[in-house]
């Protein structure tokens, strides 16, 4: 018996192989991203392999004019069919390998620069064109094998320049709006008021409104175009995507919201084209360019196509055949410019020849280890001329592939018309109004999150209209934290005792701290997420199984359509994931298997901090050897002074220094010159031989950001991953702790759910916060073609990174402005030292004396053999942030306060009025940061409030006029700890981080009651 679905798919019966004569190769839009690129085909083989073998396929190199045979071996079942689906048309008179000659040659006569190891061939398992590596002697056969075959060169290294189109045949809106000022002055304006009219809801749109009316003026002009060669190559139907969809395609995809999207975008299409002022436009150009000959009439753009039947079946008659005007035309070359353009910065540009790459993921290494993937790494406006790197390593005989970034499927089928077969970043769309408000309303949740903001009062209003869908990826993770915060607190319906003291928070702030920040967040968001993937699968008529029998059976047949086919490909990659993440089991929704974790926290939070592992023996005498090697290092420095020297202290903080000699208080026990013995931005060279090195090094020294960061940070991964041994420092850099040791300790790597055990401080805040920081210079640090092209894309990844930027913001020591790494000098450890007298000790400082060497005095005695300490001076919140520890005994601890409480906005008080006050107490900004510790460092919470309070006076310090409120804001934050000890284990079970966080807590919260006593204190006596 047919189920529902596979009666709808073969009532799409008209077969046509026509309808596979398109290359859809090109750049996606997202409209959350400044620059991006998703190129495809039909049947994209993002997982095949090339080899020589029983199919081949013939095509020609125009350049070498020399024909290949390439055999193409496809994944099992599904792929192999489709490809034998494709048929190239060849059209007119022209065969491929023509066409390929004429475009090669235009480009040539138009000055496009392209590698001698680049051209392009015809693929027709792709549905038409694509790029081709070749060696000069073009004797091997191709293969897009990973490991190459014997006989294969390698050709291009990844980021090597591969071709530069020049600005003259780019064709952008800023070119073609330039075409018709030629044309007719007032033309210009009149389609860009017509595009943002009709296509307001996307620049995007407009765009391509703008540049498929110049291409359908250069199609009607025919052989006078001086884009002929380009317009011969570029796919002669419409691309497939969504808004070619019939309603028995949409109802087969089963997705609501992208079905909504293609009806939206057929309709406003028809109504831009058969719009009569964009009918008048058409034919003032066509009257315009015709006054000297007219165009023949099976090119005539005045052709206008009135027939608003929007059938795109591609059968072998009219449809494919009509005129340069007709909306056929129209639509046909807005899918090519919205498959094909690459965008840079907000800009669409429709790039010849760089639109033949096809696409696939470059290496699972970039997606298991978030190796980085910027477009501007590869594609660069230079004076609009565009020039394009490779994204990988490329051998000979290979087709050229890209990778377009981490983009979802929805996004090839609405813009490019064709679904990856493989897709690492494709996520599945669950409808929240569906499934999760379910869960929110039987749990009793919906006053909460209306108190929250997060649903609307209960007027009538829809709620379930405020519930986002959620996007869940292959391992159940879901990136929209916007959705997140909803899976948080639905997931309180299976945690009745956090659940009740959710509903029971009083405040905003303590109940976003029950209700969002509430300790194993992520693994019963993690939980429910399976449940409603579950659900979701379960939900539908036919199982994962029944569709890939479905759609091998469509393929194989007759009869079929590609939106049918496409439509089949989306649901199965949803229902992939959605089996995967619920965990169906032999494609049963009666048998169900549960995994859930039973530890509070994620499994991979919890080995993210894992205590470090016992070292072996063999593991100690590596630390030994390179003990040795660099104290000998050291004394080859000859250093003016070096009483120290480095040593294993223990398994738990392995390395340190000891006095080889007794210290005394005050005497300077280590002296470095800076020239020659300290890393830092003025310090760092790079071997002469090393042109684009040391160019870079340069430009990157003239940046004093950060104490010269930037500069200190490619210096160490350039030291650390390229240079390696032959680098100078390279014993100093086997003492710096491991990724993989940095990664147990450093907060920079942990993840975000781990800092619950923080929730109540603003210790927490500043966590996130750093880490966001740290990703954002990420992206603008890799957005440097050139730092990347020096380390390499596999040096770059974020782990990477995430390593050197940490240790640099653990170890750097400053003088004069700049930071500075001082080999040995940054193994010293930190504690809480005792002068002799008994007084705390000093904190360490490092100065430059009168020879300009970098010193550093004792701050207290040590004897011969001991373990040499600095005292840092800093509060806890500090050490653990930056350094990843924190100190037992703390002199300088205190409370972190970022935020204060609503009671301090009381009206709108002038702007002017109140920057004019805080720069009169002392404050440089409207959110500063208080390290609040004893009743005096009060004074200056007390004055920040009495100006955001509106109350007179200036730097009076904690006064009877602010200390109720001073107390309004202590007893608030002392609120938010409530139920603390119920948030940790048993000491015992608590490895080191999570540990530290208890200790910042548990200091904050007995600050706080200290503070409070001394207050009330104070009230009391001002009432005697």
């Amino acid at each position: 018996m047919q189920s529902k679905r596979e009666k709808s798919l073969k009532r799409n019966g008209k077969a046509n192989t026509n309808s596979n004569n398109n290359k859809n190769s090109k750049r996606c839009e997202n409209n959350n991203s400044k620059d991006n690129s998703s190129a495809r085909s039909i049947f994209n083989k993002d997982s095949m392999v090339l080899s020589i073998g029983n199919v081949f396929l013939a095509f020609s190199i125009a350049i070498a004019a020399i024909s290949y045979q390439t055999r193409l071996r496809l994944t099992p079942g599904i792929d192999d069919a489709a490809a034998s689906l494709i048929n190239i048309h060849d059209y007119k008179n022209m065969n491929a390998e023509e066409k390929i000659h004429s475009f090669l040659t235009w480009l040539n006569d138009n000055g496009a620069t392209v590698s001698e190891h680049v051209t392009m061939a015809e693929f027709p398992e792709y549905g038409g064109y694509g790029l081709f590596a070749k060696s000069k002697s073009l004797s091997t056969l191709a293969s897009s094998s990973a490991s190459p075959f014997p006989g294969q060169s390698h050709v291009l290294h990844a980021l090597d320049e591969m071709f530069t189109i020049p600005a003259n045949i780019i064709i952008s809106t800023q070119s073609a709006l330039e075409h018709f000022q030629t044309v007719q002055a007032q033309i210009p304006d009149k389609i860009r008021n017509l595009v943002q009219y009709h296509f307001h809801h996307s620049s995007m749109v407009q765009q391509d409104a703008i540049i498929a009316t110049f291409l359908m003026q250069q199609c009607a002009l025919g052989d006078k175009s001086r884009f002929k060669p380009y317009l011969d190559i570029l796919p002669q139907q419409i691309i497939p995507r969504l808004d070619t969809f019939e309603e028995e395609h949409l109802a087969i995809l089963e997705d609501p919201y992208l079905a909504q999207v293609a009806r939206d975008s057929k309709e406003r299409l028809l109504k831009f084209y058969h719009d009569e002022n964009f009918q008048f436009m058409l034919n003032t150009m066509t009257r315009m360019q015709t006054k000297s000959e007219p165009p023949s009439t099976t090119n005539t753009i005045t052709d206008i196509d009135t027939d608003t039947d929007t059938h795109y079946t591609d059968d072998e008659g009219d449809s494919t055949l009509t005129s340069c005007g007709s909306f056929h035309s129209f639509h046909r070359f807005v899918s090519i410019v919205s498959s094909r353009a690459m965008v840079l910065y907000g800009q669409k540009y429709l790039t010849p020849f760089a639109d033949l790459a096809n696409y696939k993921p470059r290496s699972k290494e970039r997606i298991d280890r978030g190796a980085v993937q910027v477009f501007a790494l590869f594609h660069e406006n230079i004076n609009g001329s565009i020039t394009v790197r490779a994204d990988r390593d490329v051998y000979s005989g290979q087709q050229i592939f890209e990778d377009y970034g981490d983009l979802d499927n929805s996004l090839y089928l609405e813009a490019h018309g064709f679904v990856p077969d493989y897709n690492p970043f494709h996520c599945a769309s669950i409808d929240g109004g569906k499934y999760l408000f379910d869960e929110i309303r039987e749990a009793g949740l919906v006053d909460i999150m209306i108190r929250m903001g997060m649903l609307p009062p209960s007027d009538g209003t829809n709620m379930r209209e405020y519930v986002p869908d959620l996007c869940i990826k292959q391992d159940g993770s879901v990136d929209n934290l916007h959705a997140i915060k909803y899976l948080t607190i639905s997931a309180l319906s299976r945690e009745p005792k956090k659940l009740k003291r959710c509903v029971n928070a009083q405040t905003k702030a303590s109940a976003e701290l029950e209700c969002l920040h509430y300790l194993g967040k992520t693994a019963s968001w993690k939980k429910l997420v399976r449940q409603l993937a579950r659900h979701a699968y379960c939900d539908g008529d036919d199982s994962l199984e029944q569709d890939e029998i479905l759609l091998r059976s469509s393929i194989m047949g007759e009869s079929y359509s590609i939106q049918s086919i496409l439509a089949l490909k989306f649901r199965i990659a949803d229902k992939r994931i959605l089996a995967n993440v619920g965990v169906i089991v032999f494609e049963q929704c009666s048998e169900l298997r549960e995994t859930t974790p039973t530890s509070a926290i994620p499994d991979r939070a919890v080995k993210m901090i894992a205590a470090n592992p016992s070292l072996t023996y063999d593991r100690k005498e590596e630390i030994q050897i390179s003990i040795e090697r660099f104290n000998a290092f050291i004394d080859s420095l000859h250093l003016p002074v070096c009483n120290i020297r480095a040593s294993y202290i223990d398994d738990d903080i392995r390395v340190g220094v000891v006095a080889t000699k007794d210290i005394q208080e005050g005497e300077i026990y280590l002296s470095m010159p800076p020239s020659s013995s300290i890393l830092s931005s003025e310090t760092a060279t790079i071997g002469d031989n090393r042109l684009l090195s040391n160019n870079l090094l340069d430009a990157l020294k003239s940046n004093h950001r950060d104490g010269g960061f930037d500069t200190l940070l490619f210096y160490l991964l350039h030291e650390t991953y390229v240079a390696k041994k032959e680098s100078k420092w390279h014993p100093y850099i086997q003492m710096l702790p491991s990724l993989d040791d940095l990664s147990r300790r450093s907060p920079l790597f942990f993840d975000e759910d781990i800092f619950d055990f923080l929730s109540g401080s603003d210790v927490r805040s500043t966590l996130v916060a750093n880490q966001q920081r740290a990703k954002e210079v990420y992206q603008e640090f890799t957005n440097n073609a050139d730092i990347v092209k020096v380390l390499g894309l596999e040096h770059v990844s974020f782990d990477k990174f995430l390593w050197a930027y940490a240790l640099i913001h653990s170890r750097s020591i400053w003088w004069d402005g700049m930071r500075h790494l001082v080999p040995m000098l940054d193994l010293v450890n930190c504690a809480e030292l005792n002068a002799i007298g008994g007084e705390i000790a000093a904190a360490h400082k490092t100065k430059l004396d009168e020879g300009h060497n970098a010193v550093t005095h004792a701050s207290t005695k040590f004897e011969r053999g001991d373990q040499v300490l600095e005292n840092y001076a800093q509060p806890n919140h500090i050490y653990f942030v930056y350094h990843g520890f924190v100190l037992e005994e703390n002199t300088h601890d205190c409370i972190l306060i970022e935020s204060i409480g609503d009671h301090t906005n009381n009206g709108n008080v002038d702007s002017e009025v109140r920057r004019e006050r805080l720069m009169k107490n002392g404050f440089r900004s409207f959110t500063p940061s208080f390290c609040i510790h004893d009743m005096l460092s009060l004074d200056n919470l007390a004055n920040f409030i009495r100006i955001m309070s509106r109350l007179p006076g200036d730097n009076l310090g904690l006064g009877m006029d602010t200390i109720h409120l001073v107390k309004e804001e202590l007893v608030r934050r002392l609120r938010l700890y409530n139920d603390i000890d119920d948030r940790f284990e048993k000491d015992e079970d608590l490895v080191y981080p999570i540990h530290a966080m208890r200790k910042i807590v548990n200091t904050e919260k007995q600050m706080l009651e200290s503070l409070l006593k001394g207050i009330d204190s104070i009230i009391r006596t001002n009432h005697q």
